[in-house]
């Protein structure tokens, strides 16, 4: 959880999930609702590289971290368990 910068404006207070190494430009940012703001409505959802978004002038800006294991505790556990289904289907098809 935390803020989106885009360009140099702060959306405040919005969760995403993170795949990888925290510091490393190449993780994956997935954000399936990033069009609850104004500035980033032109798209339905973000599944990016972090430095592909940062070179877009878009930061995801983590205040807080949480594990897989913490996660299950948060309220946002079952939209994630829709988000692996979802993918989980895909993935079985695309085979």
């Amino acid at each position: 959880m935390g803020d989106i910068l885009v360009g140099s404006q702060a959306l405040q207070f919005h969760c995403w999930i993170e795949i990888g190494n925290p510091t490393s430009p190449d993780r994956w940012v997935i954000d399936l609702t990033c069009d609850q703001y104004e500035l980033l409505a032109d798209r339905a959802f973000v599944c990016d590289r972090h430095s592909t978004l940062a070179a877009l002038a878009i930061e995801y800006k983590a205040l807080i971290r949480l594990s897989a294991q913490g996660l299950k505790q948060d309220p946002v556990w079952c939209r994630t368990q829709v988000l692996a289904n979802g993918m989980s289907r895909w993935f079985s098809q695309a085979n």
